[in-house]
């Protein structure tokens, strides 16, 4: 019994290692294929104009960064990764591409309100502010 009980533990914890590098593998696979396919430097011009980056700054200066629940992308992609799905992910990335309409941006701007809590929503602009400052530069 005794080797028995050991052994379930020894496979639980191989397991939730397993998870932690698959979830960790995906993050980074996810944030490599945004930075190819979508994080273009014309992706990028086009979301400068889309997004008021000054009333950004201004929000993201508002914000004690010290109680977001993550400072990095890879934390952010997991979050939401989390909290939409996969193909929830790739419309609305096709609609940010081929140019949402001001309706669009508003339902965009709905759902994520809907399945984010409001730090998840201020530490994501807090890293996306982040990358429009890295790639300006």
């Amino acid at each position: 019994m005794k080797k028995f009980l050991i052994t379930i533990v020894i496979l639980a914890a191989i397991g939730y290692g397993g998870y932690r590098v698959a979830l960790n593998y995906v993050s980074n696979k996810v944030v490599a294929i945004a930075q190819k396919e979508w994080l273009t430097d014309e992706q990028i011009s086009k979301a400068k104009q889309y997004a008021n980056i000054d009333q950004l700054a201004k929000e993201v200066s508002q914000v004690d960064k010290s109680k977001l629940p993550f400072h990095t992308k890879e934390d952010a992609v997991k979050t939401v990764m989390k909290k939409f799905s996969t193909s929830e992910l790739a419309d609305a990335a096709k609609k940010v591409k081929g140019g949402a309409t001001p309706q669009e941006k508003q339902e965009l701007m709905q759902l994520a309100e809907q399945r984010l809590s409001p730090d998840e929503l201020a530490a994501l602009k807090v890293v996306a502010l982040q990358e429009l400052q890295k790639q300006s530069k």
